[in-house]
Parts: structure tokens; C-alpha cells; sequence
């Protein structure tokens, strides 16, 4: 894993032209500078602070999908042949 440290001047220039390579970012006190530059590349900034209970920290992570079969009509179960 490659790690870089940036002021925040050179990460909002960073995310003006790379913003769809982005879903959000997570900053304990982002300046406002970066604030505007998320919204107009319409990026979700999570600004509360870190939880320890895992379910509530990753609700904005995490994306649910239902996946369903359906294996009657109008109630009636029908018989695989």
C-alpha cells in the first residue's frame, strides 16, 4: 500500500480532476475549500466523528442489494416439471 501526505490545497486540486475516481471522502475537519470542491464534484463528505460500534461507522460504506426469487403466480406454488 502506497501512502502520501498532502496539504489540503493539494487535495482539493486533486479532487477537481479526479473527482469521479472518488464516492466520498472521509475527513475529521475538512477546511471549507474542500467542502466546495466535493460539492461541485458531487462527493459526500463524512465529517463525524470516528465510532467504534462497526454498524453505525459503515452505514456509509456499505450498499445494501435484495436479491429475490419468485417461484409462484398469484399465490399458487407451482410444481417444477
Amino acid at each position: 500500500v502506497k501512502y502520501s501526505e498532502e496539504t489540503p490545497m493539494e487535495l482539493c486540486k486533486r479532487v477537481e480532476s479526479q473527482g469521479s475516481d472518488f464516492d466520498r471522502i472521509r475527513a475529521l475537519q475538512p477546511p471549507n475549500e474542500l467542502r466546495e470542491v466535493s460539492h461541485h464534484s458531487g462527493l459526500e463528505i463524512i465529517d463525524w466523528p470516528i465510532l467504534a460500534n462497526g454498524r453505525l461507522e459503515l452505514l456509509h460504506y456499505l450498499r445494501e442489494q435484495t436479491v429475490s426469487e419468485t417461484l409462484h403466480r398469484y399465490g399458487n406454488i407451482v410444481r417444477n416439471r
